[in-house]
């Protein structure tokens, strides 16, 4: 195959496809440049998602252990948690002067139930101030290997504490090594898995999180029901997920972005040929090209604005995404998750739930089946709709969970209606929580997509220490009136998301870059074409005018050669 000149649009060997009949279609065509400044948009960003999901396979099975490693994160985040209403736990770790007044949960010291999970929040933002640099120099596959090594030391002291003070050590560690996975994963994700499935892989991360959840909280029901006053149980069943863990991030090469970020082509063409060289006719060299023009062209951004470093996040366009990233990551822990997430046993114990982990596993299945349904829509019908919807809803179930502290705790119907809100809680909180690594990921440039997310989770991680710090004294004093907190404080993100969360569905990294260029409002995105569009469909056209020019020579020469 001939090269052409970066602003030609180039033919290339149909993809493996199950639409053979298509001849010239999306899937046989690739952009190579889409205006002067080199945007551009591969081949294979035209596949179907079912021919995607085959054509890339093997990336899939590589960001399957990226995200199980992730998925195991949560594993181990859920058990520290809902340990709290553990029988055994409250009698090693309660204080005697409060255990004689109050039963239940109500015996932990409500500053130390604080102090476990501001200490997990404050463990994030310290790996934050400097996870940046340490992946580009280093690279993400050394990043999630330093993250293990955290969680194990954190499996360590959780699993040889006695004290307070040694559990808190534990949960220290604990938020270091999530605050690397939850800054890295979702980047590399972004960077391996074709644009066509890029939802479909992110969700399924997310389903991978709710299926841990779900998966953790039938562990501390089943052991807490087989041995209550064991407490170790738990702590010592999470040691094997922890373990895998170590062998998911070994199995994984580095991402390809890295290398050629620092312009080793060679390391740069290794990486891509194990992550795609199953594919036929894949031509490594016009995909690094593919990722150098990108990475040179938002560089090209950076210094037309005359930024540099961490300021690049608010100068030019990228102000807007930095702020879009913000606004979907504050909305969070402003939406309910410290008092129907992190300490959702804690708060079901609190207001009369007889068995906290049995409502856990009730809400860990909506999530589940949520983050399904997100799978099957979220490529098909886009992000934008669900997400706005879904956290005014959540904002609407924390004052509707506020109002049920006005039914009388000897009422039957009180636990029927704390889960149903739970449940509608755990069904919002799945789909706009959880697209926070969507748009984390998909938003920024890709120069500066590890950065808007170091920025985004310690956003995240600093609210979660303030709201961690006062939702145990909060619930104690208010009990369910806790919610109209929340709904206070979400109610405005809601609004913030109506305005600024754009519609990223099926965009390449070059579309949302052209887009924010063009100063397209948010809500208008999903009916914009962009220039690739254009030049793809000029492309298609193009091929057929060619294929019906042919058909008809090689007709015409046919009909002269029966003629004589």
């Amino acid at each position: 195959m001939s090269k052409k000149p970066l602003s030609t649009i180039e033919h290339l060997e149909h993809a493996p496809s199950d639409r053979e009949s298509e001849k010239g279609s999306l899937a046989e065509v690739t952009v190579a440049a889409l205006d002067g400044e080199g945007l551009v948009k591969s081949r294979f960003d035209q596949l179907t998602i079912r021919e995607a999901l085959w054509v890339f396979r093997r990336s899939l099975v590589v960001c399957f252990f990226v995200f199980t490693g992730r998925m195991l994160e949560f594993f181990e985040i859920v058990m520290s948690g809902a340990i709290l209403a553990n029988p055994g736990f409250i009698k090693q770790f309660g204080d005697p002067n409060r255990a004689g007044k109050i039963k239940g949960v109500g015996a932990l010291d409500p500053n130390w139930v604080s102090a476990w999970a501001v200490i997990l929040s404050a463990g994030q933002i310290f790996v934050f101030l400097w996870i940046s640099f340490f992946t580009d120099r280093f690279g993400r596959k050394p990043a999630l290997l330093l993250a293990w090594f955290f969680i194990a030391i954190a499996m360590v002291c959780l699993t040889l504490a006695r004290t307070p003070e040694v559990w808190l050590v534990g949960r220290l560690f604990t938020g270091m090594g999530t605050g690397i996975i939850a800054v890295v994963a979702g980047p590399y994700g972004m960077e391996v898995c074709a644009t066509r499935i890029r939802g479909i892989v992110l969700s399924a991360a997310i389903f991978w999180g709710a299926i841990a959840t779900l998966g953790a909280s039938l562990m501390m029901n089943f052991l807490t029901l087989r041995d209550p006053m064991n407490w170790h149980l738990p702590v010592y069943a999470t040691w094997g997920p922890v373990g895998f863990m170590a062998i998911c991030f070994l199995i994984v090469p580095e991402s390809p972005w890295f290398y050629a970020r620092r312009g080793n082509k060679e390391k740069a063409v290794k990486s891509l040929k194990r992550l795609y060289g199953n594919i036929p006719d894949y031509d490594f060299d016009e995909e690094y090209g593919i990722i150098a023009k990108t990475i040179e062209h938002e560089r090209e951004a950076i210094r037309r604005n005359k930024a540099t470093s961490w300021t690049d996040l608010f100068k030019g366009t990228n102000g807007k995404r930095t702020f879009a990233s913000l606004v979907i990551a504050a909305s969070l822990q402003l939406g309910g998750y410290p008092i129907l997430y992190t300490y959702s046993t804690y708060t079901y114990a609190l207001v009369g739930i007889k068995n906290p982990f049995q409502t856990n596993i009730i809400t860990a299945s909506v999530q589940c089946g949520t983050v399904l349904l997100m799978m099957v829509t979220f490529d098909k019908f886009g992000r934008r709709p669900f997400v706005t919807w879904a956290y005014s809803f959540q904002a609407l179930s924390m004052f509707l969970l506020g109002c049920l502290s006005f039914i009388p705790l000897t009422s039957p119907s009180r636990v029927p209606a704390i889960t149903f809100i739970a449940c509608m809680w755990a069904f919002c909180g799945t789909i706009s929580g959880n697209s926070q690594i969507i748009y984390i990921t998909e938003l920024p440039s890709a120069y500066l997509r590890l950065k808007t997310g170091v920025l985004a989770q310690g956003l995240n991680s600093a609210l979660g220490i303030a709201a961690n710090f006062a939702s145990p004294p909060m619930l104690l004093a208010l009990g369910l009136k806790a919610g109209f907190v929340f709904f206070a404080v979400a109610t405005p993100i809601a609004a913030l998301l109506w305005v600024f969360l754009p519609e990223t569905k099926w965009r390449s990294a070059s579309e949302i870059d052209e887009l924010y260029e063009r100063k397209i409002p948010a809500w208008r995105w999903a009916k914009t074409r962009t220039n690739a569009e254009e030049q793809v469909e000029q492309a298609i056209q193009q091929s057929k005018a060619e294929g019906e020019t042919q058909a008809a020579a090689e007709a015409n020469a046919s009909d002269d050669s029966t003629s004589r």
